[in-house]
């Protein structure tokens, strides 16, 4: 049975969470339903076929589904349904659209229970231990980030006790710019000899960028070439907190801007940085343009920094690399993951390997 969502906004706050074609929203204190549910876009992104076990509730451009356990197990038909190309279904004229009645009219061909139950477990395995990782990989982001905060905003770095504050900054470090620590990049390549690309609209959608070779429009000329290691931002308003630590080559638009960090500066110290409220704030206020606002980058390049010694920023780097090795190891492992998950599922749902059912 498919079900409407509604609105949420009447609602209290809480740890219920809300869900929309695009994915999570927000939590709130009321549930629409509680137990195993498929939820199925009514408007928007039609591909974003999402599964949901226990209490949540589905704001209006999301239905919700509650599934008949005789015949079908909720797992196994979420990854069946998102298996299907239902793109030719859309029933909208300018918003992508569903319909009931268009879900309702999808042919689902069934293998027994036991077999379903079996194929659930297998790929459920594969998407627990990837979601394990990725908790891990947040839990290691994070206390990356706070090794930042602790050392160079509230400054209780190591051996702040014994060290002498003048105007509240450390002796021996030095008030700089962002261009003292990074350095803004312009080179360019070739559009076809890049493998992954970044825009705006995959940064905003937590992408980090997609296969070059899968894109429907490619770009055509020379795009901003970047390395691993590198910052990415988009320097479009509001989006200028949408940064990205690059985890591998690619290109980007020219709505993406790129740093690298100077030498002796620690990437990630840059990056940190960055993701201050102080610096977003910065660059706002200096972007300029009405319809769609720009970063001004000479202005951003001219935001205030305080630089460390150089023996704190290599032992914030000592700290952050083992940090980043272990996520870059889980992140790895994710891929593994999901490479084998993505090949064994379509031969699974096939019925071309045997299962213990």
């Amino acid at each position: 049975m498919i079900k409407n969502g509604k609105d949420y906004k009447f609602l209290p706050a809480g740890n219920v969470p809300v869900f929309g074609s695009g994915g999570y929203m927000c939590s709130v204190g009321n549930s629409l339903y509680d137990g195993e549910s498929i939820l199925l876009p009514r408007k928007g992104s039609l591909s974003n076929i999402q599964y949901y076990n226990g209490a949540f509730w589905t704001v209006d451009t999301c239905f919700y589904s509650i599934v008949n356990r005789e015949c079908a197990v909720p797992y196994y038909l979420y990854l069946y349904l998102k298996n299907l190309d239902l793109s030719g279904l859309d029933t909208g004229a300018s918003i992508p659209s569903m319909t009931t009645g268009t879900y309702y009219g999808i042919t689902v061909k069934l293998p027994s229970i036991s077999y379903q139950d079996e194929v659930a477990d297998i790929i459920q395995n594969y998407d627990t231990l990837i979601d394990t990782n990725t908790k891990r990989i947040k839990l290691l982001e994070e206390s990356a980030r706070e090794l930042y905060k602790e050392w160079f905003v509230r400054m209780r770095f190591p051996g702040y006790e014994q060290t002498k504050f003048v105007k509240g900054i450390p002796e021996n470090w030095k008030i700089g710019y962002l261009k003292d620590i990074a350095t803004l990049l312009s080179q360019k390549v070739k559009s076809e000899e890049v493998q992954i690309y970044v825009t705006t609209d995959n940064m905003l959608k937590d992408f980090k960028g997609v296969d070059y070779k899968e894109l429907t429009n490619k770009p055509e000329g020379k795009v901003c070439y970047f390395e691993k290691g590198d910052i990415l931002m988009s320097n479009i308003r509001p989006y200028f907190k949408k940064l990205w630590y690059a985890n591998q080559q690619g290109g980007c638009s020219a709505d993406v801007l790129i740093f690298r960090a100077n030498k002796d500066i620690d990437t990630h110290f840059l990056f940190y940085t960055m993701c201050t409220d102080y610096f977003i704030d910065y660059v706002v206020a200096g972007s300029n343009g009405t319809k769609m606002p720009r970063g001004n980058k000479v202005f951003t390049m001219n935001f205030p920094v305080l630089v460390p010694s150089k023996e704190l920023m290599g032992l914030f780097r000592e700290n952050v690399s083992t940090i980043y090795s272990t996520i870059e190891t889980l992140q790895l492992q994710n891929q593994t993951l999901a490479s084998t998950r993505d090949r064994l599922l379509p031969r699974l749902l096939n019925g071309e390997l045997k299962v213990k059912a």
